[in-house]
């Protein structure tokens, strides 16, 4: 069982959002909509009620402590999975627009099964790859939680979000070689470093790295494909 005072309690306490009756409701079935879902598709290994909590709603609306989203109006959730971050925040932030973009099918179906009970008007579940994703400088703010490595991220990524906007991975205590990898890249693709903030999971349930930076500039070169990227990086790593 999950002590839902005691974690609405600490989402405000530390991450600074009110989880009102109707959010924690939706949260509530949200949690039931994954774990029948994911009998049918592998939508994640974690299951048990309190772990779910913690491990993927609060991991996701952490967020909270690197963005102001009263500063942002459409989010684009890159490799989206079963929702984290997108979805959650989504229902954290109804006055946001997100697109949940994956290029599973299976997935795809479960996030359209969960916004249309939900009624959650303001998501945009798109089956795409990255590479075939095409809106251009258009979003305040993209997130990505298991996509891929970071430079790999960031570079196809980079005609996406808009001047000004905030590319915002997350990652885990590990993070620091990826990084590195991708601190030459910045300037290339009009990026600038605001940083990383550092989340401790209550419960000892982990640590999240919220690695942060700003679009200020159009890109300078051809971005290179996601193919190649990851084959790249994946050797440097």
């Amino acid at each position: 069982m999950i002590n839902t005072s005691e974690f609405i309690d600490l989402v405000f306490e530390n991450l600074k959002i009110v989880l009102d009756q109707e959010k924690t409701k939706k949260l509530n079935k949200y949690y039931e909509f994954l774990i029948c879902g994911n009998k049918k598709t592998n939508l994640t290994r974690i299951t048990a009620i309190t772990d779910v909590y913690y491990k993927h709603f609060y991991d996701s609306m952490a967020i909270s402590l690197a963005v102001n989203f009263l500063n942002i109006e459409n989010v684009l959730d890159v490799g989206s999975g079963a929702g984290f971050p997108g979805l959650v925040l989504a229902i954290v932030y109804p006055n946001v627009k997100f697109i949940l973009l994956d290029s599973l099918g299976k997935r795809i179906d479960f996030l359209n099964f969960v916004v249309n009970e939900l009624k959650l008007l303001n998501v945009l579940v798109v089956k795409s790859r990255i590479e075939d994703f095409k809106v251009h400088n258009s979003f305040d703010l993209i997130t990505a939680r298991a996509f891929t490595n970071y430079p790999t991220f960031i570079e196809v990524v980079a005609n996406l979000i808009a001047i000004n906007g905030v590319v915002l991975a997350m990652k885990g205590k590990n993070y620091l070689n990826e990084l590195q990898n991708a601190q030459k890249l910045f300037n290339d693709l009009g990026y600038l470093y605001s940083g990383v903030v550092e989340v401790k999971l209550p419960f000892d349930y982990g640590d999240r790295n919220l690695i942060i930076i700003k679009k200020v500039a159009k890109c300078k070169r051809k971005i290179r494909s996601f193919i190649d990227l990851s084959k790249i990086y994946k050797t440097q790593q």
